[in-house]
């Protein structure tokens, strides 16, 4: 695995400034900020269209921003697209194919990433262990609940050895067991990799991230530690409550 750049913090591994995302003339992300380090997981908040999933997308190297930067272990990422190798993204529904088994699947998936037949079989064995798949595995992907689709869609993501994790509301839908189990993995998985995570579960966030970013009209309006927000006496649902639905004309006042 790459060796981290020096220029940047040694644990910075992600880092976006001014991001910004435009269609037809209108800001959907506006001069955002953020910095994702080794070991952290980080929340992203915001209610709907706030520019969360766009944000996601331009952070994993799929959609340009229409202004700032992106950095990936101390390179632009989009000056340099290798730099992509380094970033796990899954998408609130990931790209399955229902008539083939999970081994299939991850088999599939490693040939687009052009992983050798011998790489491929050691990372399969890896992250069905590591998604904790592998009495599933002879099963075909129709035959799984939503949970364990999703389980299979971030084993998918995990095969090319990333740093980075980027999770588009991976809980949504899923019931409150599924849940549980979800997020015991992500707890697993932040020992080794950095975690960006998008999520409308206030709970959750509040469970397995240690920061928070929180957007609104496609600013950054709030962002910290999760033990700084306890230490203001106000629970993250407060926070956000607060933030989000209080007009700033009233703050002022």
């Amino acid at each position: 695995m790459e060796i981290i750049n020096k220029s940047m913090d040694a644990r910075t591994l992600l880092k976006a400034e001014n991001l910004t995302r435009s269609y037809h003339g209108k800001a959907v992300v506006a001069g955002l900020d953020l910095k994702l380090q080794h070991g952290e997981v980080l929340g992203l908040l915001g209610p709907n269209g706030a520019g969360k999933s766009t944000t996601l997308k331009m952070l994993a190297g799929i959609l340009a921003p229409t202004g700032g930067v992106v950095q990936v272990l101390g390179k632009d990422l989009y000056r340099h697209p290798r730099q992509k190798r380094h970033i796990s993204y899954l998408p609130e529904q990931p790209p399955l194919y229902p008539e083939l088994t999970i081994t299939e699947q991850l088999d599939f998936a490693g040939r687009l990433r052009n992983l050798s037949k011998k790489s491929r079989h050691s990372r399969i064995k890896a992250v069905l262990d590591e998604c904790e798949l592998e009495d599933e595995q002879d099963k075909l992907i129709s035959q799984l609940s939503k949970g364990f689709r999703q389980r299979v869609g971030l084993a998918q993501s995990l095969l090319h050895e990333a740093h980075i994790i980027i999770l588009d509301e991976p809980t949504d839908g899923l019931d409150p067991l599924q849940i549980q189990s979800f997020r015991s993995l992500i707890e697993r998985l932040s020992n080794s990799h950095a975690i960006l995570i998008s999520s409308h579960q206030l709970s959750e966030i509040a469970t397995i991230c240690n920061r928070v970013l929180i957007m609104k009209q496609g600013r950054s309006i709030f962002s910290g530690a999760l033990e700084d927000v306890n230490k203001t006496g106000d629970s993250l649902e407060q926070l956000f409550t607060r933030l989000i639905y209080t007009n700033p004309e009233d703050q002022a006042a």
